[in-house]
């Protein structure tokens, strides 16, 4: 619950300085985590970028160089962290 109220505020906070045609870009390294973000962005135009298939298991992901693409042009990054990304989020 912490991780929601976390990602919550900071949508909040860059919903102001977003224009009508401006969407805010989330990466998420789980689907879980991405449709946590679609929920509570309701009224927010938001892009989420989900990295693990529905049917991989998260410790395994395959990094691939399209990751680092739209890393870097994200705006919000999205993680479960206690190292269940650490093979493949640096």
């Amino acid at each position: 619950m912490r991780h929601a109220t976390s990602i919550l505020t900071v949508l909040a906070l860059a919903a102001p300085s977003l224009s009508a045609q401006t969407e805010l870009s989330v990466c998420a390294t789980t689907p879980n985590l991405g449709a946590i973000v679609r929920s509570i962005s309701e009224g927010t135009p938001v892009s989420v970028q989900v990295f693990a298939r529905p049917t991989q298991d998260p410790h395994f992901v395959r990094a691939l160089p399209s990751f680092i693409r739209q890393l870097a042009e994200a705006d919000l990054f999205v993680l479960v962290g206690l190292e269940l990304e650490s093979g493949w989020v640096p």
